[in-house]
């Protein structure tokens, strides 16, 4: 082969490579779009002024007291649950340049953020409330006799 051709040959695989990482960055842009607008329900959903840590605080019956409420929450978590598998299946993907699987993971622990915050929130939700029992009460041990 003539040197020409192995420069052409070079130039082909850096198009490719570039072309490549241009795609993988256009799939973490549209990760981080959809993981924003995501975190954006969730804050309307609460308070948008609030951090997640804040989020957590607050009391689940202030958030999730209407059906129509905690339908939003369960729907932005699964939602969540989607994108986080959608971003592992691009960070072991081929076409994922290396180096740039960091980006991917970081997407990764944003999401499992968001997604730890709506879990706290419908945990504390659907459990049920336990009262003490008073001391004074009798004990089903005391009516045997």
């Amino acid at each position: 082969m003539s040197p020409a051709y192995w420069v052409y040959l070079v130039m082909a695989v850096t198009i490719l490579f570039n072309a490549l990482k241009a795609f993988s960055r256009f799939r973490l842009w549209r990760i981080d779009a959809a993981r924003e607008k995501l975190e954006t329900a969730l804050k309307e959903l609460v308070d948008p002024r609030l951090t997640h840590a804040q989020m957590r605080a607050v009391p689940a019956e202030r958030v999730t007291s209407a059906p129509e409420r905690r339908a939003a929450a369960e729907a932005i978590m699964e939602r969540l649950v989607e994108l986080r598998a959608r971003c592992q299946r691009q960070t072991s993907s081929l076409v994922t340049p290396m180096g740039d699987e960091m980006f991917y993971r970081y997407q990764q622990s944003l999401i499992d953020e968001a997604a730890t915050t709506v879990g706290a929130l419908l945990q504390r939700s659907s459990s049920p409330t336990i009262r003490p029992t008073s001391p004074a009460a009798p004990s089903s041990r005391e009516f045997k006799n």
